[in-house]
C-alpha cells in the first residue's frame, strides 16, 4: 500500500465534505437570516402598533381636557357676560388662560392624530417587509430541504469511501487523520523543499530523504499536517 497516495486520496475526499458542510451551513444560515429579518420586522410592527394605541389613548384624554375646559370657559364667559362675576379682571385672565390651555391642547391633538397616521402608515409598510422575508425565508427554506438529503447522501459516500481507503493503515494513522480532519485546514501536504508544505517547519534531511524515497508519510510536529513527497 502507498499510504502517501492513500492519505492524499482521503484527503480529497475529505475537502469535499468540508465543502458539503459549508453548503449546508449556508443554506441554513440562508433561511435563519430571512427568518430574523422577518422577526425583525415583525417586532417593528408590533411596536408600531402600541404607539399607534398608545396615541389613541392620548387622545381621548385631550378630548375630555378640552371638553372640560371649554365648558369652564364657557361658563366663566357666560357669568361674566352676566354680571354674575365681581372681580372682572381675574375672570378675564382665566378666560385668556384656558384659552391658551386649549389652544395647545388643540395642537397636541391634531398632533396626536398625525402621530397615529405615522404609525399606522408604519404598519403597512413593516406588513409589506413581513411578508416579503416570510416569502424569502420559506423559499430558503424549501432549498435547503430539497438539497440537504442530496448533499447528507453524498457525504455519507464520500465518508464511507474514506473509512475504506483508511481501513489497511494502522491505528495511529487512522486516529490522527479523524482528530484532525476538521481541525486542519490541510491535513496532507507535499513537502517544499525540506520544509512542511503547511507551516514551513524544517525537516531533519534524513526525513526528507526518507518521505521522497519510500511511501512513508511524517506528521509535522509542529502543525501536525501528515507530509507527502512533492
Amino acid at each position: 500500500m502507498n499510504l502517501q497516495k492513500t492519505l492524499s486520496q482521503a484527503w480529497s475526499l475529505q475537502v469535499k465534505i468540508i465543502e458539503i458542510l459549508r453548503t449546508l451551513k449556508s443554506l441554513h444560515d440562508k433561511a435563519e437570516a430571512e427568518k430574523a429579518k422577518r422577526d425583525e420586522q415583525t417586532d417593528k410592527k408590533q411596536s408600531a402598533l402600541e404607539a399607534e394605541q398608545s396615541a389613541q389613548r392620548r387622545e381621548k384624554d385631550l378630548e375630555a381636557q378640552i371638553e372640560k375646559s371649554t365648558r369652564i370657559r364657557t361658563r366663566t364667559q357666560s357669568l361674566l357676560e352676566s354680571g354674575q362675576i365681581v372681580d372682572v379682571d381675574s375672570a378675564q385672565e382665566q378666560i385668556d388662560a384656558l384659552t391658551a390651555q386649549l389652544e395647545s391642547l388643540e395642537e397636541e391633538f391634531l398632533e396626536c392624530l398625525e402621530e397615529q397616521d405615522r404609525q399606522r402608515e408604519a404598519q403597512l409598510r413593516y406588513a409589506n417587509f413581513i411578508e416579503l422575508y416570510t416569502r424569502s425565508h420559506r423559499e430558503a427554506v424549501q432549498v435547503f430541504q430539497e438539497r440537504n438529503p442530496v448533499l447528507t447522501a453524498d457525504r455519507e459516500d464520500l465518508e464511507e469511501e474514506i473509512e475504506k481507503l483508511l481501513f489497511p493503515c494502522s491505528d495511529k494513522i487512522r486516529d490522527h487523520f479523524e482528530a484532525y480532519k476538521f481541525k486542519h485546514p490541510q491535513l496532507v501536504v507535499a513537502l517544499k523543499a525540506s520544509y512542511c508544505g503547511y507551516c514551513s517547519n524544517r525537516l531533519p534531511l534524513d526525513l526528507v530523504s526518507e518521505i521522497r524515497n519510500t511511501t512513508n508519510v511524517y506528521r509535522c510536529s509542529t502543525c501536525r499536517a501528515f507530509c507527502i513527497a512533492d
